[in-house]
């Protein structure tokens, strides 16, 4: 990632480099680490290492392979056989020091594989023509028996590479593998694979590839650091970056060719092996199958080969469709080569988790590329109309300008919605060699693939407001994280307070004198020695103050609650104004004019005798009678 200084300078449109001039530099430096490490002096420390003893068990054996190129320097690779037979995506990686000495063991296979020994029921001529008609534009096609792994379990199936024609869409790939299930078919598995060498000059160069990230000068190192590290879903996978998505499947881009065996890395800093997390990748799918980088599809779902604990990151959700997302600011996040927006990137990369900000400015067609649809791209502002390089845009950078650097690959376009980051695309590439400003970066929209997505898991949906219940027995309706930051339990988004979900409540106010309160259990009331309030009474309205407490006899006292309850009082209102406080009910002044005298005798003589319902009837006999007169005579007097 690059960030901005936002400094007036002119930027003309330069011919694309790659990410692969890091690669040879890396391969280099591994190819001599590969000839001078000392092959049986590893195998021999791998053979009385207790977790790698078992690969030189029966059966089971080892072979020096050329590295990876995004696998780290120092690095000897070795891949697992079983019975002379490979298994796929099966590395030990042997991490070395500068005395060729092992410091660090990768084992990407399990040791104790269930094994499926049942040799494939489709031939291999069968197996290719499977894998052909799942690729446009093949050639040929080759196969070899592998072992191919799902979870702790192992069956020998196909593994098909398909040559591919040459295309003039930009950045295609020239082979397809795909892993064919040896007795349904089923292809388990696809990843494409470029071995183009993207050189300046060449077409595919100069139509855009790999994308790189690159910050603002204003934000700095510390700031891009920093705006990345907060996203623990953001991985490192296979040269490229990656999201988690579901507990056991990450996002990325279909042209970083990832496959199974590639490790996944968890963490903001590479650079520190104590803190990261790694994991393995089990299959490939590739939802819109093989196709050059711009042509909307280059969307990779990788399954992993264990589930992911939510104390190391918990999966990102994705937006529902991409139709409205002009002019949103959206977040960019990734491992690539990073610097400032003045030099670019300068083919540096210091190993950390970059992230920064940019303004969405068009979707649809790749905005100065060719290709098809569904893509999102920005353009890295400065504040200057050169740097402004998509027309009809805003040339002013937001705080955290940023564009793409090579390794950011995969890496997720994020917008915000009610408070949540969610994914909209994945990184597919960019213009500029070193992510300068007025840099465009292309990302393939995710929203297109939601059926395949969210069949492996992935959660798609903005996130919606819920009943929230406190233990008081209350609901309102908020957002997830307003409930969880105010103490309630959030119910789901789109559940409703009418009817409550909530149950009864188990607290209410306890008062300690008129100022101090605390909402407990009646028990935790009593036994702390304050004066209960009620189940479902609150502290908030500052409950425990001194408020209105009628008495029995109708007077009203301006009292705390727990003055109140110790005289048999009741409160109703915060003052003995708005109190509905009132002398006890007279009966016997039957014409209520404030006094019982002779004209309620009148009243009572009036109505003597059978009476279904009448004020007149005081003992509710179903007369007006003696005992009637003697009840009224009683009361005599002002009432």
């Amino acid at each position: 990632m690059v960030i901005a200084d936002f400094i007036p300078t002119y930027i003309s449109q330069l011919e694309v480099t790659m990410q692969q001039f890091k690669v040879f530099a890396l391969t280099a430096f591994v190819s001599a680490n590969f000839a001078a490490a000392d092959d049986a002096l590893t195998k021999a420390f791998l053979k009385d290492y207790p977790a790698t003893a078992y690969l030189f068990e029966d059966g089971i054996h080892i072979e020096k392979v050329q590295p990876e190129s995004y696998d780290p320097a120092g690095t000897v690779a070795y891949q697992k056989y079983i019975d002379e037979v490979p298994v796929h995506g099966s590395r030990v990686l042997v991490i070395n020091d500068e005395d060729d000495f092992p410091t660090y063991v990768f084992d990407e296979s399990f040791e104790d594989l269930g094994l499926d020994r049942s040799y494939p029921s489709i031939d291999e001529k069968f197996a290719r023509a499977i894998a052909e008609s799942h690729t446009d534009l093949f050639i040929d096609s080759s196969a070899e028996l592998i072992w191919f792994q799902r979870d702790e379990k192992a069956s020998l199936c196909w593994k098909i590479t398909t040559t591919l024609e040459e295309s003039d869409l930009p950045i295609s790939p020239t082979h397809m593998e795909s892993i064919v299930d040896g007795h349904t078919g089923e292809i388990l598995s696809q990843r494409q694979i470029d071995t183009n060498n993207y050189y300046t000059n060449t077409q595919q160069n100069m139509s855009g590839v790999f994308p790189r990230i690159v910050v603002n000068n204003a934000m700095g190192v510390a700031g891009g650091r920093s705006y990345g590290a907060a996203f623990d879903a953001v991985v490192y996978v296979g040269g490229c970056t990656g999201t988690l998505i579901a507990p056991n499947v990450v996002l990325s881009a279909r042209h970083c060719g990832i496959g199974p065996g590639t490790q996944v890395v968890f963490g903001d800093n590479l650079n520190n092996n104590g803190s990261l997390f790694f994991a393995n990748v089990q299959s490939s799918f590739l939802p819109d199958g093989g196709g050059s980088l711009l042509d909307g599809g280059d969307v990779a779902i990788l399954t992993l080969t264990s589930s992911i604990p939510t104390s190391v990151a918990e999966p990102m959700r994705l937006i529902d469709e991409t139709n409205n997302l002009l002019d949103m600011q959206c977040a960019t996040v990734g491992y690539g080569l990073n610097g400032l927006g003045s030099n670019g990137h300068n083919f540096s990369d210091d190993g950390y988790r970059w992230g920064g900000e940019n303004i969405i400015d068009r979707y649809g067609s790749p905005a100065s590329g060719g290709g098809g649809s569904n893509i999102i791209s920005t353009d890295f502002d400065n504040g200057t109309g050169n740097a402004n390089t998509i027309g009809g845009s805003s040339s002013t950078p937001v705080q955290y300008e940023a564009t793409t650097a090579p390794g950011d690959s995969g890496g997720p376009v994020l917008v915000q919605l009610a408070g949540e980051w969610v994914i909209a695309g994945v990184l597919s590439g960019g213009t500029t060699s070193f992510s300068t400003y007025g840099d465009i970066s292309w990302w393939t929209g995710t929203a297109v693939y939601r059926n395949d997505i969210e069949s492996r898991g992935g959660e798609f949906g903005i996130p919606a407001p819920g009943a929230c219940c406190f233990s008081n027995g209350t609901c309102t309706s908020v957002f997830n994280e307003d409930c969880e930051s105010a103490g309630g339990s959030f119910e789901g988004g789109n559940t409703s307070c009418n009817p409550s979900p909530c149950p009864g409540p188990t607290v209410g106010a306890c008062c300690f004198g008129s100022a101090n309160c605390s909402e407990l259990t009646p028990n935790g009331c009593s036994v702390a020695g304050g004066t209960f309030l009620g189940l479902g009474s609150g502290c908030d309205d500052n409950g425990c103050a001194p408020r209105a407490c009628c008495l029995a006899s109708g007077t009203c006292l301006f009292v705390s609650p727990e003055t109140c309850n110790a005289v048999g009082g009741s409160s109703d209102a915060i003052d003995c104004a708005s109190s509905s406080c009132a002398p006890p009910p007279c009966p016997e002044d039957l014409n209520d004019n404030g006094m019982v005298d002779f004209a309620d005798i009148l009243e009572m003589l009036g109505a003597w005798g059978v009476c279904g319902s009448c004020d007149e009837d005081i003992d509710n006999n179903g007369l007006v009678d003696f005992n009637d007169l003697l009840i009224l005579l009683s009361k005599w007097g002002p009432c």
